[in-house]
């Protein structure tokens, strides 16, 4: 019965207009249910409907997120986050609330949480510092960039991570890609990623001594077309001993930045010899960025391939490219694939304008 009782009490606070002669009516997170904006916001104060109360607000449609705020929730919601005696979930899932209700301006009233994790703070526990990356998430995400600058210098590495990102500067992403830890090592590759034009540094990140951050590194230079890193992402794509899905994505990215030799050369091989799927894989991402015509002409060879998974790709490459001379290949391809990859070619067939074979034109059935 006490299991019950959270249930019950969010209801009564939320929809007390409940009487006998009417059925209750549906929780306020189901899809077009109306939020009791008033009701929501009290039962924020009351322990047993809080849990409920904050996944409304975290999930509130944008009218419903107006009538919330007019209701004071942002000020109901701040209430949590400072309180020490509110359990730290609850306080968690305030400050989650108070970024989806809070505008630009208003979530600087979060910034006192990063006290916990000022250089030179008292220790805090590991509440405040959970907290302190809940409201540094918060301000990445609404907040001028600006407000988490001072966290650059935060003794807690997520949330240095969290505000490097933020900050966008090129010269202060460029100079974490040596920093200790690799969690903001990765933050900066990240944040370079978005920088075109401003991310050469990025290719010294290819050497650094993380799997992780070499993996992360490849896709950001085409994000960022680092054409200077061309060089070395072929490096990376011939590298035998290398990671294959890293070489994979360092063919791809080549294609991206507009150097289709290494793609060509592994789909030869792979026709002719056999080969590692993946790098075919990406070898076929790169081509479909290709507008050579012979580039087209060898991805319809490599339709041929027998591996299912490498043909049925190039049918999908292909239909990117709006390739029509493809069509014969791709019917009796899609004869011989299994249903594996044979959806895979359908949805090329889909893409060039074709209803796939056995399929019936949805504008030639009755309405019935």
């Amino acid at each position: 019965m006490s299991l019950r009782v959270p249930i019950v009490v969010f209801c009564l606070l939320v929809a007390p207009s409940l009487t006998h002669a009417r059925r209750p009516s549906a929780p306020a997170t189901r899809p077009n249910a109306v939020v009791d904006s008033a009701a929501t916001v009290r039962a924020l104060g009351h322990g047993e409907a809080r849990k409920g109360a904050l996944a409304v607000i975290s999930e509130a449609r944008p009218e419903d997120r107006t009538a919330l705020r007019r209701a004071d929730a942002l000020p109901a919601l701040l209430r949590l986050v400072f309180e020490p005696q509110v359990p730290f979930p609850d306080r968690v899932l305030a400050v989650r609330a108070f970024g989806t209700l809070a505008n630009t301006s208003e979530t600087a009233q979060l910034v006192p949480l990063l006290d916990a994790v000022k250089p030179g703070a008292p220790a805090g526990t590991a509440a405040d510092r959970a907290l302190a990356r809940e409201a540094s998430r918060v301000l990445q995400r609404v907040g001028p960039a600006a407000l988490l600058r001072p966290a650059l210098e935060a003794t807690d590495p997520e949330v240095r991570a969290i505000a490097l990102e933020a900050a966008g500067e090129s010269a202060v992403l460029c100079a974490a890609l040596s920093d200790p830890w690799e969690t903001l090592r990765l933050a900066a590759v990240r944040g370079l990623s978005r920088l075109p034009g401003e991310a050469d540094c990025l290719a010294a990140a290819l050497d650094d001594t993380s799997p992780a951050v070499r993996g992360a590194t490849v896709g950001a230079l085409g994000d960022a077309q680092v054409k200077a890193a061309v060089p070395a992402l072929r490096k990376v794509a011939g590298d035998a001993t290398g990671p294959v899905l890293v070489r994979a994505e360092a063919l791809a990215v080549l294609g991206r930045l507009g150097d289709f030799g290494p793609a060509r050369t592994v789909l030869e091989t792979h026709l002719d010899k056999g080969g590692i799927v993946p790098l075919a894989l990406g070898s076929i991402a790169a081509l479909a960025d290709s507008k050579e015509p012979a580039d087209r002409a060898r991805l319809r060879r490599v339709l041929d391939s027998k591996e299912g998974a490498v043909a049925a790709r190039a049918a999908h490459a292909l239909a990117l490219l709006g390739d029509k001379e493809s069509l014969d290949a791709l019917r009796a391809l899609r004869t011989r694939l299994g249903p594996r990859h044979r959806d895979e070619v359908d949805q090329a067939l889909e893409m060039l304008g074709v209803v796939a074979a056995g399929e019936a034109d949805p504008a030639d059935l009755d309405d019935e």
